[in-house]
């Protein structure tokens, strides 16, 4: 195996967490731990850190998500399609973006956000 080794990137999110971490692992396969939002400010700030390693996304093999929330998995669409993505089976809806799945997630957030009283105008475009 090669030398493996870990970088930390720390990427802007718009959420009141801050910032999050994912990681660049040089190994076997040249891996990202987590993708990072889907925010303009996110995709520069990787791409910046990426080409400070002599790196762009089309040279990353695999992604390994942690988990699905939007400030880990928001950035896979940047990265060339067919890209390996590994995680927990429960990841793939999200991913995939399964009609069935968004549709039920938008009946869901829809009566969530009724039920806490969340204003029209400041509820997600989509949702009624």
């Amino acid at each position: 195996m090669k030398d493996a080794s870990i970088i930390p990137i720390s990427l802007p999110t718009p959420f009141a967490v801050g910032d999050v971490n994912i990681y660049l692992v040089r190994g076997e396969a040249l891996t990202l731990i987590d993708a990072g939002p889907n925010t303009k400010e996110a995709a520069a700030v990787l791409k910046k850190e990426l080409a400070g390693q002599g790196l762009s996304l089309t040279d990353i093999d695999q992604v390994v998500l942690t988990h699905h929330h939007a400030d880990h998995a928001g950035l896979l669409d940047e990265f060339p399609a067919g890209i390996n993505i590994i995680g927990h089976p429960f990841n793939e809806p999200y991913i995939s973006q399964n009609p069935d799945f968004i549709e039920k997630q938008k009946a869901f957030f829809t009566y969530l956000f009724q039920r806490f009283g969340v204003p029209g105008d400041m509820k997600p475009p989509g949702l009624t």
